[in-house]
């Protein structure tokens, strides 16, 4: 009962020509005691159940010797029920014992065999009047000692004595092994639950006044399983049911039911909102959202205390909605619809509140996505803190409350790259998934939530240990996900496929490249057409595509990610508010850059330039990402300015360059990146101008208390780094002679071609150069430097390349392995020199079966 009534003692008789009472009966103690005499006793149960009427029961546990104690709670409709005592073990026993009529309370009555008498007596403690009767009371009752009842099967007996008290038992059962499910999570109720619905469903005849309510209390049970398991055919089982539910209610008492009907309505309302979650089908999330605004109307008219429950059913539902059908007015009645029920809620009721403001969560957050206004993520990381600070000790929101939380803190680390968001992330995510059980429906999302927290903190402080634990929790993510939840497998392979990229960003892995694409194109073979999701699977597949092709310069894989970006970006929603097309927007530059600098096609590159200025318009001045975004710019136009744009455009670069440091170094994250491309832009303008001041400054870029001195050890790209901090000490010595400045380059080529991680080629052509300009000078360590490129040969021309590539890369390096003999045998050393050229005579070999190159000869077939 919500509110405290008036005091009274007993129930005011109903008017005959009134519409038949619903009563909700809580006995707030009921005590049994046998009494003391001869004979046997009941001391072998250690339980008894007391049956209400015909839906509801109580378990009384032993108290005492001869004495059991419980409290429960029970509506049913009609004048009057029966009342039965049941054992829960021991005997099988089932005995009426008295009767229940609403106008007169709860009354003692002898109804049992004529031997046997009872002792019964009710005391009404408070009433509460309204479309439903509420009566609080007390039980006590005492049985008769040496009752010798029928010993075989309960089920038997209770047919024997009336059909109708056996479908009352099997419900009875029922809704126990519910209410202990809800205590206990343990599925097994569930499955107990189900199959006693079941049972009392066959024995229920067509017009049974509760046959409504056993169709409810099965397709309840059934949405519960599917909540736990996730498996679609307890889903699609369920829905009918509850449909069916709805129907009997409408047809056999439409005026009295509305309380009822609200209550079936809602439960539906939830059945298709999973059913939308599972396939990314539209149609029911208007069939949910149809079925909850119906629950709220009956609950707005009858000002009932369970409204805020259906406010929080409907704006789920219309954000569910909006993933799929994609309307922002959607969101914006999901708001309005946990705003009416936080309004309606009684402020002491804090479970309620929490789990409403936990749910509001959602659609502010969804709205950030879609206009990229950094309120609403705000907002809804108010929303859900204050939901989990109101919860209750064990509420069963705060589990998706600290997922959510976290996954909102996540969300606003990779618009402001804040680190304490990030920390604040993982935390509450790690959380969410200690407050969830093994073989929850909703695991598998959570850890995929930890996991991309996880790539969020490695992408800006390159820790292996979080990138790697990052891919680990989004296998197990895709262990549990349910196979036939297509929805859930697409969003899971995009995670899977985007944490495994990052990994080989910084371990130069081909194989996690690989197994990306192949997430990445699952994620996009599954998930539904027109799905919120599609248009970052598809950019985040023409990442990995570009990623491979970079490794491999194989020419499909440039022209899929292309063709990947520019899908992305036609399925974005139209609204330039769109928080992630400006990413779509950049990479998709990025794709045509990486083409154009394979085939030299020049419309490629006129084309990359207007995608990244696009970015950068669309981006806030304050996202995280937008350095980045200017770096890909200044890229770019330097490449334009060496195929005809000249100084103009590496002007242009390195004014967009200084755009890009200043406002990283607002952003307080590492400027590694930033030093590297200043350096460059620095070589390419001295090249041209001869100016030895941006010599000078491309060496400090690159070196001191800059790039090298801050990126981590191991990161793929540092091979590049000191290889081309090598190539500029070099140009520095040409112009000076000055011994140290050699004697520095050919140590960071030396570093270059030893940094672990680094792609095989990148290393060769650094060991090559260390070599080629040690033995030059004759000096020792020639040796190792051509030691270091005869055991990388294998690897530079591996099987992960394409036959073109390897063919292209064995043309340019099989005279290393005579050049590395040679200066053996002017080092002395016959020995080593015939150990390496013996090591390159199989490489030699398979280069002399790709005498004719590859695309000659498709061109012949």
């Amino acid at each position: 009962m919500n509110q405290p009534g008036p005091q009274s003692s007993a129930i005011p008789q109903a008017s005959s020509n009134s519409p038949r009472p619903v009563c909700a009966i809580y006995v707030t103690k009921a005590v049994i005691k046998s009494e003391p005499g001869s004979g046997g006793t009941f001391d072998d149960w250690s339980s008894l159940r007391l049956l209400l009427g015909e839906e509801g029961s109580l378990t009384l546990e032993k108290s005492d010797k001869g004495q059991w104690e419980g409290r429960g709670h029970v509506k049913f409709s009609g004048q009057s029920g029966r009342l039965s005592l049941a054992s829960v073990n021991g005997c099988n026993r089932v005995e009426e014992v008295g009767y229940i009529n609403v106008g007169a309370g709860i009354q003692a009555q002898y109804v049992g065999p004529e031997k046997h008498q009872y002792r019964f007596d009710s005391k009404v403690t408070r009433i509460t009047h309204g479309p439903i009767l509420e009566l609080a009371c007390d039980l006590s009752m005492s049985l008769p000692v040496g009752t010798q009842y029928p010993v075989e099967n309960r089920r038997q007996a209770a047919a024997a004595q009336n059909s109708s008290l056996l479908q009352s038992f099997y419900v009875m059962m029922g809704n126990e092994a519910s209410d202990r499910y809800l205590q206990t999570h343990n599925l097994a109720d569930v499955d107990k639950a189900i199959s006693a619905y079941v049972q009392a469903l066959k024995l229920t005849p067509a017009g049974h006044s509760s046959l409504d309510s056993r169709l409810g209390s099965l397709g309840s049970a059934l949405l519960t399983r599917f909540e736990h398991t996730g498996k679609l055919e307890d889903l699609k089982q369920a829905i009918p049911i509850l449909q069916a539910a709805i129907e009997v209610t409408s047809s056999t008492n439409p005026a009295d039911g509305s309380s009822t009907l609200a209550d079936s309505y809602n439960i539906l309302g939830a059945a298709f909102v999973y059913l939308c979650r599972a396939t990314g089908q539209v149609e029911p999330a208007d069939r949910a959202v149809e079925a909850l605004e119906k629950a709220v109307q009956l609950r707005v008219d009858l000002q009932h205390p369970r409204l805020p429950l259906h406010y929080d059913s409907l704006g789920t539902a219309l954000s569910v909605r909006f993933e799929t059908a994609r309307k922002v007015e959607d969101l914006e009645k999901s708001v309005e619809a946990f705003n009416g029920g936080i309004k309606a809620t009684p402020k002491d009721d804090h479970s309620a509140l929490a789990r409403l403001y936990l749910n509001l969560g959602n659609p502010l957050s969804l709205l950030y996505e879609q206009t990229g206004d950094l309120a609403f993520l705000d907002k809804s990381l108010e929303a859900r803190k204050t939901g989990i600070e109101i919860a209750p000790p064990g509420h069963r929101a705060l589990g998706p409350g600290n997922a959510n939380l976290g996954h909102g803190y996540y969300t606003r680390f990779k618009r402001t790259a804040q680190p304490q968001d990030i920390e604040d992330a993982i935390s509450a995510l790690k959380k969410a998934i200690l407050l969830t059980p093994d073989g929850h429906s909703e695991l598998p999302q959570f850890l995929g939530f930890l996991a991309n927290a996880l790539n969020a903190r490695f992408t800006h402080f390159k820790d292996i240990n979080d990138i790697n634990e990052s891919v680990t929790l989004q296998q197990k993510a895709m262990e549990l996900c349910p196979p036939d939840l297509s929805t859930h497998l697409s969003v899971g392979n995009q995670d899977l496929g985007t944490s495994l990229l990052s990994r080989f960003a910084y371990t130069g892995d081909i194989r996690d490249v690989e197994q990306a694409i192949i997430a990445l194109q699952k994620a996009a073979d599954t998930c539904p057409s027109g799905h919120m999701h599609l248009p970052s699977i598809y950019n985040n597949l023409g990442i990995a595509l570009s990623t491979r092709f970079r490794r491999t310069s194989e020419l499909q894989f440039a022209d899929r990610a292309i063709d990947a970006h520019r899908k992305a970006i036609s399925l974005a929603p139209l609204n330039t508010t769109y928080q992630r097309l400006p990413s779509f927007y950049n990479d998709l530059g990025r794709a045509l850059i990486m083409r154009f600098e394979r085939t030299v096609e020049r419309e490629d590159l006129i084309q990359a330039i207007s995608p990244f200025r696009k970015a950068i318009e669309l981006t806030p001045a304050s996202h995280a990402r937008l350095p980045g975004w200017y770096s890909d710019l200044a890229d770019a136009l330097a490449t334009r300015s060496h195929h005809g744009g000249g100084m103009v455009d590496l002007e242009e670069a390195l004014r967009t360059h200084e755009k890009a440091v200043e406002l990283t170094l607002k952003k307080g994250v590492n400027m590694f990146s930033q030093h590297i491309q200043g350096g460059d832009l620095l070589m390419d303008r001295f090249r041209l101008s001869k100016d030895e001041r941006d010599l000078t400054n491309a060496l400090v870029s690159y070196k001191k208390e800059k790039a090298l001195d801050i990126i981590p050890q191991g990161f793929a790209y540092l091979s590049v780094l000191h290889t081309s901090y090598a190539s500029a000490m070099i140009e520095r010595y040409q112009l000076t002679e000055h011994q140290p400045h050699f004697d520095t380059a050919l140590e960071h080529y030396q570093l270059a071609a030893q940094t672990t991680g680094a792609s095989p080629l990148s290393r060769f052509n650094a060991g090559r150069a260390w070599a080629r300009f040690a033995a030059l000078a004759d000096r020792p360590d020639a040796m190792d430097a051509y030691q270091i490129c005869i055991d990388l040969l294998p690897m530079a021309a591996g099987l992960d390349q394409t036959l073109d590539r390897r063919h292209d890369t064995l043309v340019r390096i099989s005279d290393l392995s005579r050049e590395a003999s040679a200066f053996a045998l002017r080092r002395d050393d016959p020995k080593t020199a015939v150990e390496w050229l013996e090591a390159s005579r199989c490489l030699v070999g398979q280069l002399n079966n790709f005498r004719t190159p590859p695309r000659r000869l498709t061109r012949v077939r």
